[in-house]
């Protein structure tokens, strides 16, 4: 008997035997010659070098985090970079506002603009992006307020150049950081698995599959027949 019990819980379907059927063979038989378990072949077919190459799974796992490492690489340095080029202005920015009576003196003194940069450069050592960023500074930056935010952030970009090259120097580092974008990314967008992946010893249903495993009587008759019966129907018509 086959019955579809079947809800919005999921998918049910009971098959009742007969008395003395084994349901594993049916299972098995099920399995064989329904779509009820099926097997696909999946081609890794991916770029490597350049180069198209069929991957196993653990090569394709394996050249997909080297490329996630690549790109946390790339991304982190050109990160430093902007950070080291933000510090260099920050730190001339701080030396003039140590220095801000002589600065507005020198600036006030300067008969135009790049004579300004050039007297800066040589009075404080400034590199010429320093000069240009320190004419640039708006009046209202030099109040107390500004210059303690200038200060601030002068110390927030020197933490971020050191986390920066804590990620470039160690391998663990750059892994947690794929595994936490990984993670985000499925929170994000991911749902439920609506598959399972488990470990298993069983391969294609072979014919042996398909044969009950029990003991059995094998009759030889006088007119030449060959008759299996189990051996409880055996011992019945004795």
């Amino acid at each position: 008997d086959l019955r579809d019990e079947s809800d919005r819980d999921g998918l049910r379907v009971v098959v009742e035997l007969k008395k003395g059927i084994m349901g594993q063979v049916v299972l098995n038989s099920l399995y064989k010659n329904t779509q009820l378990q099926d097997t696909f072949g999946v081609i890794l077919l991916a770029l490597v070098n350049q180069q198209p190459k069929v991957l196993n799974l653990k090569e394709f796992l394996y050249h997909f985090i080297l490329f996630r490492k690549e790109v946390v690489t790339r991304r982190t340095e050109y990160d430093l970079n902007k950070a080291r080029e933000k510090e260099h202005v920050l730190e001339g920015l701080a030396i003039a506002l140590d220095n801000l009576d002589a600065v507005v003196q020198l600036i006030r003194k300067a008969a135009d603009p790049a004579s300004a940069r050039d007297g800066l450069m040589a009075e404080f050592e400034l590199s010429e992006i320093q000069a240009k960023a320190i004419l640039e500074m708006r009046l209202q930056r030099l109040t107390g307020l500004e210059r303690q935010k200038i200060i601030e952030d002068l110390e927030e970009t020197r933490k971020r150049i050191k986390e920066f090259l804590n990620i470039l120097a160690h391998e663990e580092v750059k892994l947690n950081i794929i595994k936490e974008e990984l993670l985000e990314i499925k929170n994000k967008y991911g749902n439920e698995r609506r598959t399972e992946i488990a470990e298993t010893d069983e391969g294609d249903i072979d014919i042996e599959d398909l044969i009950a495993d029990e003991d059995a009587v094998v009759v030889y008759t006088r007119s030449g027949y060959i008759k299996r019966q189990t051996v409880d129907n055996y011992r019945a018509q004795r």
